[in-house]
């Protein structure tokens, strides 16, 4: 028999390479699947948001007719007319009638939504009240008078004919509306005013005092 084929050493060196590669092939493990992250017991999942807040309803406007003759001393030559924001009744009752001081007194139903009995009782008082004042004849008047009384009082200027007022030394009525009118030039000032614990009720009744009009 003859002697056997010498192998070449480029074969012998791709054998040899081939088994270092199958070798490792097989010596490295299966990757695992990639998992989820696992939650640890007693951690909170991350909150939901929260579904927007309702929008709160518009206040509810009525309008409310004053006629001249229950007011004459206003000058007025036909009516007051007012746009009366919620809780307030749109209707009103006279004190003093017939005289100089008449007051025109807006009030609040036995309950309101969002006011306490206090509250009610405060206000219905003395009322929302329209008059002639005994003292003070403009906006700038009433403004100084604050500023003497109370020198943390925080005043606004709203518009051409109102004042609001914060004064947190007042317990009782820390808010306060103020509007001053005139039917012409040779008559009184009268004052829309009104003043209460509660701020919401106080920014109604300066809506309602912003809204007169003279007829």
């Amino acid at each position: 028999m003859g002697s056997p084929r010498a192998t070449s050493p480029l074969l012998l060196a791709s054998a040899l390479v081939m088994l270092l590669c199958a070798g490792s092939a097989s010596a490295e493990p299966p990757s695992p699947q990639a998992q989820p992250p696992k939650r640890r017991p007693g951690t909170a999942s991350s909150p939901r948001p929260k579904a927007p807040a309702p929008e709160k309803p518009p206040a509810k406007r009525t309008r409310l007719t004053i006629p001249a003759s229950d007011v004459q001393s206003f000058g007025v030559k036909t009516a007051l007319e007012l746009d009366v924001v919620s809780p307030f009744q749109a209707s009103y009752v006279l004190e003093d009638p017939g005289t100089q001081g008449v007051k025109v007194k807006l009030t609040l139903p036995a309950t309101a939504p969002g006011l306490s009995k206090l509250d009610v009782q405060l206000a219905n008082v003395r009322g929302l009240g329209l008059y002639i004042p005994q003292f003070f004849q403009s906006l700038k008047s009433i403004e100084s008078g604050y500023r003497l009384t109370d020198a943390t009082a925080r005043i606004e200027r709203v518009g051409e004919h109102c004042l609001w007022t914060e004064t947190p030394k007042d317990t009782t009525h820390p808010y306060q509306a103020d509007c001053m009118y005139s039917a012409s030039p040779t008559s009184p000032a009268f004052l829309c005013t009104f003043s209460s614990q509660n701020r919401n009720l106080a920014r109604a009744a300066l809506e309602t005092c912003q809204s007169l009009t003279l007829r």
